[in-house]
């Protein structure tokens, strides 16, 4: 739609600009209730910072690990043209290799700190959909992800994936981002009732697990990497919902105090 917005006299990428709108909210989320939760305000920047880069290289490894099968069937033309080739896979990120990414960046500095995993998920749960909301409206802007093609919804004319430009498609980054902004809302509400530590991340995987695997159903962009007829994100949408089952079942069904 609008790859480039005009701010100032420059030309800002717009999801690159949306993805850092989209951290700063998910930090004012974490630090505005650090004391509320009771987890050290410093320890809190520190370990969004981290969780950061670890999603960014989670993020980019899965996208890497997807684009595997395309660049073995065209290997003539990756040997041919490797620097091409690589800028071609330079661009990518995946969500959930960025959520598994920051998951494990968490855990390391969450033992290394000695700091309580359970605390630092109730208090990041909710930051996590908050900042994916505006980052799945850069999604929409920038045109790098798209819907399948309908006979109404928007027309890409500057998507960056030529195929995407030209006809109607749904807008499901929109859709997505709608989904993310309910379940940010939902967690803060379930925040203020009685529930026992750390639920709230589980609770999280629970939401957001159906609604991706759900859309990944109207997604129109071919690179999805698919296994069996099902996309690489909608076997993670599984296997977190799994673990969000697991991690309620682990945990005590109610909590002797209100958060």
């Amino acid at each position: 739609m609008y790859p480039f917005l005009s701010l100032f006299g420059f030309q800002i990428p717009s999801y690159g600009l949306m993805c850092v709108l989209g951290g700063a909210l998910a930090v004012v989320v974490v630090v505005a209730r650090c004391r509320r939760l009771s987890f050290p305000r410093a320890d809190a920047v520190n370990l969004f910072a981290l969780c950061i880069v670890g999603a960014l290289a989670g993020a980019k490894l899965v996208f890497l690990f997807t684009n595997v099968p395309r660049a073995v069937r065209r290997w003539d033309l990756v040997t041919a043209h490797p620097w091409e080739a690589l800028l071609a896979l330079g661009g990518g990120l995946v969500f959930y290799g960025g959520v598994i990414g920051g998951l494990l960046t968490a855990l390391w500095y969450l033992r290394r700190f000695r700091l309580d995993f359970a605390a630092a998920a109730d208090l990041f749960a909710p930051a996590i959909p908050a900042g994916h909301m505006l980052g799945r409206v850069g999604c929409f802007l920038g045109g790098c992800c798209y819907g399948a093609e309908a006979s109404w919804g928007p027309v890409f004319t500057h998507s960056p994936l030529l195929e995407a430009n030209g006809v109607p498609r749904l807008p499901v980054p929109l859709f997505e981002a709608a989904g993310n902004l309910l379940i940010c809302l939902a967690l803060l509400w379930y925040e203020r009732r009685p529930h026992p530590p750390g639920r709230a991340l589980a609770l999280y995987l629970l939401l957001y697990a159906p609604l991706r695997f759900t859309l990944e159903f109207f997604r129109g962009d071919v690179v999805r990497g698919f296994v069996l007829g099902v996309s690489t994100s909608q076997w993670i949408s599984v296997l977190l919902f799994a673990a969000g089952l697991l991690w309620l079942s682990r945990r005590p069904s109610v909590s002797p105090q209100a958060v």
